[in-house]
């Protein structure tokens, strides 16, 4: 029974770090034709502080974890123990890679006329709302398609076009 959790484990973990990989790859792809269909004047703001808190977070917990488990192996078995702890290495090396990899990923990139967020090009004049929650924003066009973004660049894409509902009013 060990050997087949041990077998899923590690199927899983190395399933999770290709997608990340893979991940990765496709994110790139998309920011690259972003950045040529921007003619390379893209701004990047920063909005992946709160993503990284998170990860850091879930880091730790998995580093605690381990070594609970390895201060009290008697709790669950030294066998259980010691897989135990091999997944938990294979989840922090999985936590590690997702964190250098994707926090590039985690910003909000814009031109002149709108921003990209997964591949999807919004124009700034498209927006008819943007609806903050406590984990993501709802950026609602006037065509009534819905773009769900994280909360750090809803806040991030609310200042922006408030700074640029400014920087109108003053030339007028």
């Amino acid at each position: 029974m060990n050997i087949l959790l041990y077998v899923t484990a590690s199927a899983m973990l190395v399933f999770i770090g290709y997608t990340i990989v893979t991940g990765k790859k496709q994110q790139q792809e998309k920011l690259d034709r972003f950045y040529m269909l921007s003619k390379n004047k893209v701004e990047v703001i920063p909005c992946s502080a709160g993503w990284l808190s998170m990860q850091v977070g879930v880091l730790l917990l998995v580093i605690f974890m381990t070594i609970y488990v390895s201060q009290h192996p008697e709790q669950s078995g030294s066998a259980d123990a010691t897989g135990f702890m091999i997944v938990c290495a294979g989840l922090l090396i999985i936590l590690v890679l997702n964190m250098s990899l994707m926090k590039k990923y985690q910003e909000l990139y814009v031109n002149k006329d709108g921003f990209m967020d997964d591949g999807k090009v919004i124009r700034y004049t498209s927006i008819k709302s943007i609806d903050p929650s406590l984990t993501n924003c709802t950026v609602t066009t006037y065509s009534n398609q819905e773009l769900k973004i994280s909360s750090a660049k809803g806040k991030a894409l609310m200042k922006l076009l408030d700074e640029r509902e400014q920087a109108k009013n003053t030339k007028k």
